[in-house]
């Protein structure tokens, strides 16, 4: 098996980048559309798209334009189900007391990728995470957070080094302009994870409250992982 410095599968990898085309324009692309994306030929990209189409990676949603299928929902729940399962009540909890949308967030080299977002059951406006969505691990509070579990350096953020201190990282217009968010890192003894579970809102947060809350469910997640590991 080739190393992540060595030769790459190329029709693989340009099945991958029609998935990451289609995620990044939800409202669908034809055949030409890809061809132009990828940089190939249109007879390249329709025979990718047919091989998607087979395995239900991809579907037609109306004549001649594809969006991502409905096979990618259950792969998607394979990613990190343990850690899903055990922060979904804790998350909810979050949510429910402030107010806010709480999401959970996991480390994949230089980028974060969000894993669940759950949404304040009284609340009829406010910021929704798509999950699967990637952002950078330098901007926005849930990334700051998981940075700050690396061993500190010369050249880290400021509000890395904060979030070492205290527990929690802000941010405010980083991800979203206008929006705010609250992050703590998720540590745990057991089980091998770089995650962050993060509050966002659509305005201004009191993170001196919001910040101690949400420390507390990173807390919870950590300790409940470890007791899946002993289990």
């Amino acid at each position: 098996m080739a190393d992540s410095g060595g030769e790459i599968a190329q029709t693989l990898d340009r099945g991958l980048a029609v998935l990451e085309a289609l995620l990044e324009n939800p409202q669908g692309l034809s055949v030409a559309e890809l061809a132009d994306h990828l940089g190939v030929g249109r007879s390249i990209a329709r025979r990718l798209v047919i091989t998607l189409l087979r395995r239900h990676l991809v579907w037609e949603s109306s004549r001649g334009r594809y969006q991502l299928g409905p096979k990618l929902v259950e792969l998607a729940g394979g990613v990190q189900p343990q850690l899903q399962a055990v922060s979904e009540p804790i998350l909810r909890e979050l949510a429910g007391t402030t107010g806010e949308t709480a999401v959970l967030s996991v480390a994949d080299g230089a980028s974060g990728v969000a894993l669940a977002s759950i949404a304040p059951a009284a609340s009829n406006i406010h910021i929704v995470w798509r999950v699967g969505w990637r952002f950078p691990l330098d901007r926005g509070a849930s990334g700051l957070a998981m940075l700050s579990l690396r061993e500190p350096a010369p050249d880290d953020l400021p509000e890395v080094t904060r979030c070492r201190d205290r527990g929690w990282a802000y941010s405010h217009s980083e991800l979203q302009r206008g929006a705010s968010a609250v992050a703590a890192p998720i540590v745990s003894l057991r089980w091998p994870v770089v995650a962050s579970v993060g509050v966002v809102s659509g305005g201004t947060l009191d993170a001196d409250e919001v910040g101690p809350a949400t420390v507390r469910a990173a807390d919870q997640i950590g300790r409940a992982l470890d007791r899946l590991a002993t289990s």
